[in-house]
């Protein structure tokens, strides 16, 4: 059976429909207007310009996490929710979360918390992967309802802060959570099945499976952890720990790449050789003054002293976690990246000290030319009286 969200009370169902319409794409749309920051921004204004669209749910803008140390990390370790890596049969990344820890139990997810971690999840796979969009499966086997108007909730905020991100989402339920979902006071419980049908087809991503078999339609079992009877191992400890290392090196990396990049810069960008020796002497010392501060930096020194052993340590996670997608594209995209970086240092040093000799060089020479037009020194050569009789000669 196939349900879809409903955001909205039944008298305003027809003019709900229509403010789904922006979605759809249109040739006649700007490309920029369809990026996920241009379409979090045009549904925000609708929410504005056209009132609350349901009265159980508000547009809101989360923070995205840039890395794993951005999420909270209790809710992360706690194994609610976990990325194994595995793919469903379009090829999407898949995220699986469960609902029988004492997590729920306690009632400590927040909606918004575990929203945030999927945006993380998202992030993750390579860019082709996550183009084709994300997939849930969630069991809620045996959930209670303040479970259920969490999670529906989560997958609310999520839509609303990665619009047209969600490609499916699964709820493995049973005969007694099922009402739960139908009912729950996210929806409004006066739209009736024909409502559901036509948005259905504009809004397609949530499902109702009431046994594992039906989730064959939408993946294979050598995807599915042994959790659904499946066959990909997923080790989560090890899964958290690799990102841990991960995510901060690459930031890091790409930190550096940066100020690299502003070094050279700096090094190279001289229009004209200064006119005098003062002048050279402080573009001399300025060069000098950049490299110190690049070989001081703390980021250069982390990347030199620390960089080898990280990149040890992300191999090392490949006996649990090295049989994903995820974990040898992030292993491939990191060791190109440190490469880069390391590459790009060693032509900085090259290059900075071909500099430093050259201006040098040329400071010598200013210098010297200075110094005899200062003291004269080619006026009062040329009158010494040898000099004279030996330019006569050999004019002669």
């Amino acid at each position: 059976m196939t349900i879809t969200m409903v955001y909205h009370s039944s008298h305003e169902q027809r003019k709900s429909i229509e403010r789904l319409d922006w979605k759809k794409p249109s040739s006649t749309v700007d490309e920029s207007e369809r990026s996920p920051e241009k379409a979090k921004e045009m549904k925000l204004l609708q929410s504005k310009n056209t009132g609350n669209p349901s009265r159980h749910h508000q547009f809101q803008i989360l923070d995205s996490p840039k890395t794993i140390l951005d999420v909270d990390y209790d809710l992360l370790k706690s194994g609610i929710a976990i990325l194994p890596g595995s793919r469903d049969l379009d090829g999407r990344s898949v995220v699986f979360i469960f609902t029988n820890g004492q997590f729920w139990k306690n009632q400590l997810v927040s909606s918004m918390e575990l929203a945030r971690l999927l945006m993380y999840y998202k992030t993750v796979p390579r860019e082709e992967v996550q183009r084709r969009g994300l997939t849930i499966i969630a069991i809620i086997k045996g959930a209670s309802p303040s479970t259920v108007n969490t999670l529906l909730q989560t997958f609310m905020v999520f839509e609303d802060n990665c619009p047209d991100t969600l490609s499916a989402v699964h709820l493995l339920t049973d005969r007694h959570v099922e009402p739960l979902v139908l009912n729950s006071p996210v929806y409004d419980p006066s739209c009736s099945y024909q409502v559901l049908d036509i948005m259905t087809k504009m809004y397609p991503w949530l499902n109702l499976l009431l046994n594992t078999d039906m989730l064959l339609q939408y993946m294979s079992y050598d995807q599915l952890p042994p959790v659904l009877d499946g066959h990909f191992p997923h080790h989560h400890e090890e899964w958290i720990r690799f990102h841990m290392q991960l995510d901060p090196f690459v930031a890091k990396l790409h930190t550096m790449a940066d100020y690299l990049m502003y070094v050279i810069q700096g090094i190279c960008d001289i229009e004209t050789i200064p006119s005098t020796a003062e002048e050279l002497s402080q573009l001399v010392l300025h060069h000098d003054n950049i490299l110190k501060s690049l070989f001081q930096d703390e980021r250069f020194i982390s990347i030199r002293s620390e960089g080898e052993g990280v990149m040890k340590c992300l191999k090392r996670e490949e006996v649990q976690i090295g049989h994903t997608e995820d974990y040898r594209d992030a292993m491939l995209y990191v060791t190109k990246l440190h490469d880069q970086v390391e590459s790009t240092l060693v032509k900085l040093s090259r290059l900075a000290d071909k500099r430093l000799a050259k201006l040098e060089s040329i400071l010598q020479l200013k210098e010297f030319k200075e110094e005899c037009e200062k003291e004269d020194f080619f006026t009062e050569l040329y009158k010494h009286p040898v000099i004279v009789n030996a330019c006569i000669h050999l004019k002669d």
